[in-house]
């Protein structure tokens, strides 16, 4: 990505200030993207994730020192989906647990398109 480049999203983004990638590390040279608009449009915020924290950080091979902050989100363990309901409560959740996971907002979700 060039500094032209960069120009165009940021008029594309028009007003807006954030930016929100998703599945980031299928992103080809991803890296070298985020170095170049956050060093040229430093109001931007850009929110980048991945399901696999390993290939993102792979993939982002500038360091970005003093410009990211990085959160690992992990599902709910056994311990906290079960509380103080004992191992029926687990089982009587299984089905969901194993098709959907055990991520806070999904596990406690009752819409199925969660």
């Amino acid at each position: 990505m060039s500094i032209p480049e960069a120009n165009r999203i940021r008029d594309f983004l028009g007003d807006h200030d954030i930016i929100i990638l998703d599945e980031a590390q299928r992103i080809r040279n991803i890296g070298v993207i985020l170095k170049i608009l956050i060093d040229t449009y430093p109001e931007l915020q850009i929110i980048a994730t991945g399901s696999s924290s390993f290939d993102l950080a792979n993939e982002i091979n500038e360091p970005l020192t003093g410009r990211k902050i990085v959160f690992n989100l992990f599902p709910l363990s056994v311990e906290e989906v079960m509380g103080d309901n004992g191992f029926l409560y687990i089982d009587s959740k299984l089905e969901k647990i194993l098709r959907y996971g055990t991520y806070p907002d999904v596990f406690f979700s009752e819409d199925k398109e969660a």
